[in-house]
Parts: C-alpha cells; structure tokens; sequence
C-alpha cells in the first residue's frame, strides 16, 4: 500500500499517482492502531485468507474512514475496472450479475457492455430528436 502510493519505482505507482492517491499512515504503527481490531473481527467471520484491505472509494485515500477489510469477492466488485449495469434499482457488477441471473461471467459482461452501447445510442439519438 504505501509502496503503491509513494515508490516510483512500484509498477503500480503511476495508477495512484496520476489518481493522487495517497497513504495518509506514516508508519506501520499508526495502520496497526487503527485497523487492527477491524481485522480481528473480519478474520472472526471470513478467516484470514479472506481477508484483504480495501478502499470503499477508490477514489480516495488509504485512511481509517476509507478502508475496511473485505473478502476477495467483496474487493474483486470494488475495482475501478468493474463495469455495471443497474437492473430494477439493484446495482450489479459483471460478477454480481453473472451470479444474479445464473450466467457465465463473460456474458454476463457482454450484456452490460451491449446495454451501455444501446443506452449511449439512444441517449444520442434523444439529444438529435431535440434539435428538431
């Protein structure tokens, strides 16, 4: 985490940096103060090996009010790269839908991305019926 954020040398650094995304612990010491409990309590319920830290937004900072433990599912539909589609006020990513509708993950991604085409499409076509 604080490589990621801090090292230009990190190949990962360049995808937070050009983010500003930071590390706001100095120290191992301060990460441990605030996280350590947090984690106890997920290992409690999901065993260490589910267990990985994740930012809620992936947008901000590594801090206290931004992280929390997840399981891998939980952070895999937590990426940046996740593509989604909402369905009956239920927002899905690719895997959620995959696993909703009982579908194969790269259809379930074909359909979103077929659906974003079709909604970019007549949202297009909507602003060309206005100018008339």
């Amino acid at each position: 985490m604080i490589d990621r954020c801090n090292n230009p040398m990190n190949k990962y650094y360049e995808r937070y940096w050009w983010r500003w995304i930071k590390c706001l612990w100095s120290s191992i010491d301060e990460f441990v103060d605030d996280m350590y409990e947090s984690y106890v309590e997920h290992c409690k319920e999901y065993w260490e090996k589910e267990t990985t830290l994740d930012r809620i937004d992936n947008n901000w900072d590594y801090c206290k009010d931004n992280c929390r433990w997840a399981t891998l599912q939980e952070q895999m539909n937590n990426k940046c790269t996740n593509i989604y589609v909402i369905i009956d006020w239920v927002n899905y990513s690719s895997r959620e839908y995959a696993e909703a509708f009982d579908v194969d993950i790269i259809l379930a991604r074909q359909r979103i991305k077929l659906f974003h085409r079709w909604k970019l499409s007549l949202d297009t076509l909507k602003k060309k019926w206005k100018k008339f």
